[in-house]
């Protein structure tokens, strides 16, 4: 597997979005641990595209107001992820990883 770093963030954020894609699949198919697993590998690719959109925000690459609004998007598509497997794993009361908080990935 290749690092992240090596990867643009649009390509990160496309597979991440491929994944929540398979995840909602799986989720309708009821394989719901399979469904939290898929959130979670997209979580964590989006929260290193989160971290690649602040660093150009605050090295002010390219344009800052663009990365701005990238970084809020990404985050609320992240937090909505992490909603879902919180629900999931406390109503079917599932043993998956809990998936970490957008806040706890920004803050310094």
């Amino acid at each position: 597997m290749s690092s992240t770093q090596s990867i643009s963030p649009k390509q990160m954020l496309r597979r991440a979005l491929s994944l929540a894609q398979e995840a909602v699949n799986l989720d309708t198919a009821r394989d719901l641990q399979g469904a939290c697993a898929a959130y979670n590998k997209s979580i964590a690719i989006l929260g290193d595209v989160m971290r690649a959109l602040q660093l150009s925000v605050e090295k002010q690459e390219g344009d800052v107001h663009l990365h701005q609004s990238e970084l809020k998007r990404v985050m609320d598509i992240r937090t909505s992820y992490v909603n879902r497997v919180n629900t999931l794993s406390t109503k079917y009361h599932l043993s998956t990883v809990p998936a970490i908080s957008t806040s706890a990935l920004i803050s310094t």
